[in-house]
Order: structure tokens, then sequence, then C-alpha cells
């Protein structure tokens, strides 16, 4: 017997968590921690010309990008590499990695992450830039609850 049922989603469903970072940058989770017995958070990710995720580190979870369009540039560690599309790419946990559109276009990528959880991170980041009393303090207390650090 498996732990949870059968899901089916799509991406336009209204029950869709959908967080907004920045002109067309979107990430949508399509299924996350609760629907999979904490297994794995399921996304789809629209970076727009310009759009940057920052090195950083996931120390509990590994990530998994499909990127579907051309135009990316991706950090592993000290290796920048120019993505192409319908590319795969897998993450360990404890890996820095970054993401960099430096492209013309809009480029669109699925990802996930096992176990499942980094949907909380999202969740709170968008609540942090969205609030205008947001401290420094409170990014780094959601940084270190959801095991994610930033590199400067």
């Amino acid at each position: 017997m498996s732990a949870f049922e059968p899901i089916v989603v799509q991406s336009d469903d209204e029950k869709v968590n959908v967080w907004e970072f920045g002109k067309e940058n979107h990430i949508r989770c399509l299924i996350s921690a609760a629907d999979t017995a904490g297994r794995l958070a399921f996304f789809e990710n629209r970076l727009s010309p310009g759009a940057t995720i920052p090195v950083h580190i996931h120390h509990h979870e590994d990530e998994y990008w499909y990127f579907m369009d051309d135009g990316l540039e991706v950090q592993l560690g000290t290796e920048k590499l120019t993505i192409k599309a319908n590319t795969l790419i897998a993450i360990p946990a404890g890996t820095e990695h970054a993401v960099f559109n430096r492209g013309n276009a809009l480029v669109r990528a699925v990802f996930f992450t096992t176990p499942g959880g980094l949907e909380t991170f999202f969740e709170g980041l968008s609540k942090l830039l969205q609030s205008p009393e947001s401290k420094p303090a409170d990014f780094t207390k959601l940084f270190e609850t959801t095991g994610t650090t930033f590199i400067d």
C-alpha cells in the first residue's frame, strides 16, 4: 500500500500555490510534501530575462531541474554551464548552485525536491518580500528553519 493516493494536477488549477518573484517570475507548487507523505515536492518555474536565483545551498533536499527552453546559465559549485532545452540536472543536497536567465526570452522549467518541504521556503519568502515590516532577521530565521543558505 502506498503512502499517498494518485495525484492529478493541472498547472492552472486554482488550488495550486503560486508565488510571484518579480515580473514574469513565478513558481507554482503543483505537488507539495503534504500531498506525497513528505516524499517530494514538484514545481513549475518561469524565469524572465535577467532573472537570477542567487548562489545558495539546500541542506535537506536534493533538487532535480528539467529545463524546457534554452537561455539559462546554471552554476554548480564553481562550474558554470549554459543550458540547452530539454536538459536535466540533479543537484544533491549541500551543493552550491545558482540559476541565471542571461537570454532575452522567458525560460520555462520544472523541478522537484526530495524529500518535499521546500515549498515552506517559497511560501515564507513570498510573505516576507510582500511585507513592508520584514527585517533582515526575519529572512535569516526563514533560511535557518528551512535549511537554505545563501552565499554572498
